[in-house]
């Protein structure tokens, strides 16, 4: 079962050099919280609303000064839409995964066995971070849905 068959395909990106401000303004207006840098129409990075946030608005510099290229997540291991959920899976060492919360919940879901369906059981709130790891030879869910990085009121 490929990827495709569950991820978005209209990704809403940034440009490698355009300003922090271009980029927080299309947050705004798609409504999403995460931009997919593009160099040459190649995934070079992530950006996110929290990135902007602590990276930029809360040193107080310029938004337009700033380029996205200076604030993203460099260098993000990226999965095509054809590849299977078991080769997503399959990847050695540390992955850190950015996607649309359903692609995740699925991935989360086969990670420990269940069948794709099961992921719509797994809440998942935006920005927060979750690992799956192992517990011996057997694949658990070690952190889901945790918040406590963001900042509280």
């Amino acid at each position: 079962m490929s990827i495709g068959r569950f991820c978005t395909r209209n990704v809403d990106t940034a440009s490698f050099d355009e300003s922090a401000l271009d980029a927080a303004q299309r947050m705004r207006d798609r409504q999403v919280g995460t931009l997919v840098v593009i160099d040459a129409e190649h995934p070079v990075g992530i950006v996110t609303d929290r990135d902007l946030t602590v990276r930029v608005l809360a040193t107080g510099v310029d938004p337009k000064a700033v380029r996205v290229s200076e604030v993203m997540t460099p260098s993000p291991t990226t999965i095509r839409e054809e590849d299977s959920i078991e080769a997503a899976l399959g990847y050695e060492g540390d992955v850190a995964l950015f996607g649309h919360g359903h692609c995740l919940r699925i991935l989360a879901a086969r990670w420990i066995g269940l069948p794709p369906d099961a992921g719509r059981l797994l809440e998942l709130s935006t920005a927060t971070v979750s690992r799956l790891g192992w517990e011996r030879e057997t694949r658990v869910v070690e952190l889901w849905n945790d918040g406590s990085h963001m900042a509280r009121d």
